[in-house]
């Protein structure tokens, strides 16, 4: 492969070859805040005796002011998550938007207003964020090539051979076959 890259992506300066790694932690990052939204809940109304329903209670909103702490210092981490493309972006908006749905009618007002806030905020630099990033698209090349001269065709600059690398890892950057789908970025 190439050496790296060093560019603009969005407002901030990048290293292409961190592109696969950024994908990670983003990946990461969203897989872990929805397996804590999306839990199941582990706990049932037991009617039985007055403090057993009080207790039940009780967890339930400890269940909920967990759930909206976590959403809370996900959205809270957004600026400074590493995203990599527009899709990536534009999913975490949707799926976090989904996530707000969630939880904001199990908890208190106050917490509802402050997760209201939350939302129109990061929605808004989420939507912000994602018209600075690249567009993906899918490209097949049309013939056996490498991925020097494929940064050139799409690109006008051989020197982003690095990005289409991270953002396709294979067992040889320099041979690409007709067959291969590519990620590659739009501009």
């Amino acid at each position: 492969a190439a050496a790296s890259s060093t560019g603009k992506l969005g407002s901030a300066a990048f290293d292409a070859s961190l592109i696969g790694e950024r994908k990670r932690i983003v990946r990461t990052v969203r897989r872990a805040v929805g397996q804590i939204i999306d839990g199941t809940e582990t706990t049932t109304i037991d009617d039985t005796t007055a403090i057993s329903e009080a207790e039940t209670t009780n967890l339930k909103a400890l269940d909920a002011m967990f759930r909206a702490s976590a959403l809370s210092a996900y959205a809270h981490a957004i600026p400074s998550m590493p995203w990599t493309s527009y899709q990536e972006a534009s999913a975490a908006s949707t799926e976090l938007l989904a996530w707000f749905d969630e939880v904001e009618p199990n908890v208190d007002d106050d917490t509802y207003a402050a997760l209201r806030d939350l939302r129109v905020s990061v929605a808004r630099y989420l939507e912000v964020a994602a018209r600075s990033l690249p567009y993906l698209r899918d490209h097949v090349p049309a013939a056996e090539t490498s991925t020097i001269l494929l940064a050139h065709e799409l690109y006008g600059d051989a020197r982003r051979e690095s990005e289409i690398v991270a953002r396709n890892p294979g067992p040889d950057p320099g041979y690409l076959n007709p067959s291969q789908t590519l990620e590659v970025a739009s501009a």
